[in-house]
């Protein structure tokens, strides 16, 4: 919820990736809770291994994604890039 939250309110774009990998490792805590209940099954450990390596690379591709940002915007307040292609638009 707390990562919701901070998707939906923060401007930043730093902000939002922590917000994102908030709710990835909500999930992935919950498969390993999940996997308490039942430990003679992997499907548990899979998925947490899985989702782990998902979130690195999302990680890395949302870093990325920032300083290119960055780059070309000098700014990675997010509202502030929507106000700059709209203006680009017209």
């Amino acid at each position: 919820m707390v990562g919701l939250i901070i998707v939906l309110t923060k401007k930043s774009m730093i902000f939002v990736i922590i917000g994102i990998e908030l709710i990835v490792q909500a999930a992935i805590s919950n498969f390993i809770l999940f996997n308490s209940q039942y430990p003679t099954h992997v499907q548990g450990q899979v998925l947490v291994v899985f989702c782990t390596a998902i979130s690195i690379c999302e990680i890395i591709l949302m870093i990325a994604i920032s300083l290119r940002l960055y780059q070309n915007y000098k700014t990675i307040d997010l509202t502030k890039i929507e106000l700059l292609l709209t203006k680009k638009e017209n």
